[in-house]
């Protein structure tokens, strides 16, 4: 035995002389290769005539299911800092709810204006605005009912006083606790957005000058062919 364990050894005679049974309990130990063995001893005392006379041990090896479970331990705690640490809102939806959100989904959502303890508090639909919620809905039971759209939607959350935020969003189904549930992908688009709309703006707004004004508004490539021209060409 490894030094460390000798004082549980030294426990379970202690108990055995008393007449008591050990609790079960878990010990390290060497064999002749040298490999370490990961056992759970049960050891149960013999009596005659009242008096202790010997011991019966019971070994159990469990080193494969330790190593499995650091082995899952550790692929867990990676896949749970890649996905704390990633870029990309996580969010698992179950029955409606907000059963997981990594940290950036909690900083997306968390623009809205909520806490932590509202966000778990509420539905992810309910952040959804009014009028993109039927096409939420549906994409939700369509994952649900396994007809996977993987295409990336857009839709808007509504914040606490009415700000609103562009998301886009991409679902994957998933069983969470034996269940049908949906991985839901977020990410915070609005400055996109935003920058979008106002240049369609802006070009809508050039086009209506170029297309009314009473002076030809042409434009060329670099190789001077003409790529538009005004309809005030006519009047000319």
């Amino acid at each position: 035995f490894p030094s460390r364990e000798l004082a549980k050894m030294s426990g379970i005679f202690t108990l055995l002389l008393s007449g008591d049974s050990p609790p079960p309990m878990v010990l390290e130990v060497v064999v002749k290769s040298g490999q370490r063995l990961i056992l759970v001893v049960r050891v149960t005392p013999l009596k005659r005539e009242g008096e202790v006379a010997g011991a019966i041990a019971v070994l159990r090896d469990i080193t494969e299911i330790r190593q499995a479970v650091r082995l899952l331990q550790a692929s867990e705690q990676r896949n749970r800092l890649l996905i704390d640490n990633a870029n990309e809102g996580v969010v698992v939806v179950h029955e409606g709810a907000m059963q997981f959100a990594n940290r950036k989904a909690l900083e997306i959502v968390g623009q809205l204006g909520y806490t932590v303890r509202e966000l778990k508090d509420r539905r992810l639909e309910d952040f959804v605005h009014f009028e993109d919620r039927q096409m939420f809905r549906e994409a939700r039971r369509k994952r649900l009912a396994g007809e996977e759209p993987h295409d990336v939607r857009m839709c808007r959350l509504v914040g606490k006083t009415g700000q609103v935020r562009w998301i886009e969003m991409n679902a994957v189904r998933l069983t969470w606790d034996g269940m049908p549930a949906v991985l839901v992908f977020l990410n915070d688009c609005t400055d996109r957005k935003q920058a979008e709309d106002s240049l369609r703006k802006s070009e809508e707004l050039y086009r209506l000058i170029a297309e009314n004004s009473l002076d030809v508004i042409w434009t060329m490539d670099m190789g001077f062919h003409v790529t538009y021209v005004s309809p005030s060409v006519e009047r000319l």
